[in-house]
Order: structure tokens, then sequence, then C-alpha cells
């Protein structure tokens, strides 16, 4: 169990716990890999348990479940890993909060977040289910007439939802001296153009704009996550047919064609047009984005998530599938929902 190993504060050899090889180990433990080392203290690793390979949950111990070696096409060998793939593999009222890598990707047990009651939330704030009315319960912007009072005087109304969260709206302009309309949140109002800022929906910017140059054409460069435009781009001209086919790119903007998209530079996200507030920034496994719509990470390659309301069923990815849609089952319970996101920017599945 111990090795010859430099210490942090001398850098002088000593036996200590730790190991090198699988050899350093226990039959039951295997060493990981040696990470890179320029310095004191850092030329060992810690046993680790040896992986046990099962083909069910209950072969695993509490709190582990039989996880797929490769989370992202579910394949491979399935080994007793800790995590979970719902809130069932959680202990002690623990829910699951999924990877966003794959669909057999294991993800960790939380507390659960969010209030019971509207008691628990802030001020302006109320507390609602999570999208289709399931879930843990979170604290939204918003009122409840009779017993949770808008912030600065607005009359507390119900509002007309498909789904939830559906708090009650303040309503009226006591707070907005330009005499704008209030809001909780830019969904309250004018998609395009105004956004909510310190609870008044405050105009978008006009840009003043510029000619391109010779040999070049203006085209739409996306929203911000504020709804808001980010303005003309200048790029190239391209000759493309005369035809309208919309499209809804990346950057939440819409072209009148996939050749339009390109020559703007942008990637396809979705057939048709850009719904109102997509693209609307939102915050990962919460509320907050119109019904049939669910917030996506728009650059998972970002150190910084940077999280926006799409489209549900659009992908550019296999991991981000099902893309908002409710979780498929086999019919089959050995096997599992395996996804692929088509050209055609929806989401498919096989189970295996």
């Amino acid at each position: 169990g111990e090795i010859c190993a430099t210490d942090w504060m001398n850098c002088t050899l000593h036996c200590l716990p730790g190991c090198r090889t699988d050899a350093d180990c226990r039959p039951d433990q295997q060493c990981p890999p040696m990470l890179p080392c320029a310095g004191c203290g850092c030329d060992r690793q810690t046993c680790q348990p040896r992986p046990v390979t099962c083909t069910d949950d209950a072969q695993c111990h509490p709190g582990q479940i039989c996880a797929y070696d490769d989370g992202f096409s579910c394949t491979g060998a399935r080994h007793c890993k800790d995590g979970c793939l719902k809130d069932g593999d959680c202990l002690n009222g623990d829910v699951c909060a999924l990877a966003d890598c794959g669909p057999c990707c294991t993800g960790w047990c939380t507390p659960p977040p969010g209030c019971a009651t509207d008691d628990q939330c802030p001020a302006g704030e109320v507390c609602e289910p999570g999208l289709g009315c399931q879930g843990p319960k979170s604290c939204v912007p918003g009122c409840r007439a009779g017993s949770k009072p808008c912030l600065n005087g607005e009359t507390c109304s119900p509002s007309a939802c498909v789904t939830c969260p559906c708090p009650d709206r303040c309503s009226g302009t006591p707070a907005c001296s330009m005499g704008e309309p209030a809001c909780n949140s830019t969904l309250d109002c004018s998609w395009g153009a105004s956004h909510c800022e310190t609870g008044c929906c405050q105009y978008c910017p006009v840009f003043d704009v510029a000619p391109c140059l010779e040999g070049q054409c203006m085209y739409g460069n996306g929203v911000g996550a504020d709804g808001c435009s980010n303005g003309p781009l200048c790029a190239p001209c391209c000759a493309c047919p005369a035809i309208t086919d919309p499209v809804c790119g990346d950057n939440y903007q819409t072209y009148s064609s996939t050749c339009e998209a390109s020559c703007a530079g942008a990637t396809i996200l979705h057939a048709g047009e850009c719904q109102p507030f997509e693209g609307m920034g939102c915050a990962w496994g919460a509320p907050g984005c119109a019904p049939g719509q669910y917030c996506r990470d728009a650059c998972p390659m970002c150190e910084q998530g940077i999280f926006r309301c799409t489209l549900v069923g659009a992908c550019q990815w296999d991991w981000e599938c099902p893309a908002g849609g409710a979780m498929p089952t086999c019919a089959d319970p050995s096997k599992k929902p395996v996804f692929k996101c088509e050209t055609s920017h929806t989401c498919s599945y096989t189970c295996q």
C-alpha cells in the first residue's frame, strides 16, 4: 500500500501511501494513469476500487448504477459506477442531475433544488413546478393573487399558460417612469423589439448601419440573449436561388433559405423560422423558456455554458437528443434508446 515517493514540503523520498502501477495496489484495486509531474509530491496516485463488470443495477452497491463506459453512444462494456440516470437511483430523497455529454452519461445525485411553498422564495418570485408540470418546484419570477403581491404595486393577474411553470403575472406600470410596460422577464416584452431590464420593457438599440463594401451584401447576424438584434453583418455576396424556404440559424436568426444562411456564415439549427423568444437566455435545468422550447447549451465547447431557449426537438449533435422532448422507452427493458441527430436537425433513436 506504500511506495517510495517525494513529499510536498521538502521534496525528500519517503514511504508514502499511493501507487504508480496496478501492482502497487490490492487485487481489488487499480492505479489510475500517472499525470504529468514536474515538481515534488506528484509522483504517485491513489489506488481506486477496480470497476465491477455488470449487466444490471442490482449487481452494484447502493448509490451505484450499471453504466456504459461509453455514455455517448450507450455501447461497450458496463461497470458499476457512482452516480445516477434517474431520480430513483438516488438515496435519501436526492434527485438526479443528468450530465449533458450523452443519453447514457452518468449523472450525480444532489439534494432536491427549489422550494415547497411561495414563502421560501424571495420577493418577486413564487414557487412553481417545472416544465410539463413535472419534477421539483423552483422559484420563478411572478406573483400570487391574494398571497404574494407584486413588488411595486402592480396588479397581479392570472396567466394564460399551456404548461408549467405558470405563475400569476404583474401588470401595470407604476415602476416604469417612461410609461413602458412592467415585466418579470423578457417573455413579458415584445420579442425582438424590447427586453426586460430592471422590471421594465426597454426598447432594443437601433444600429446606425453603414453600407457594405463593394462585392459584399448585408445579412442578419443573429440575436442576443435578450432578443435584441446583434446588428447586420457584411459578407461576400452569394447567388442564391430565388426560393423561400426559411430556416433558423444557430445564431437564432431566420434566413430565407439554407443558401442565405450559408452566405451569412450561420449553421442551420432547424427548418422553419425561428420562433418568438427562441434564442432567449436561460439557465440549465431551470424554467423560463416559452412553451414548446427547451434550454439548450448553444456553445458546448465554451468554458462557461451559453444556454439559449430552442425549439423542442431541434438538435445539432447526437448528445443533445431528445432535445427537450420526452425520453422514449424501449419495449425490451434490457435495451436503452440510442439517439442520432439527423441531417434534418431532428432526433431519431434505436433501441440497443
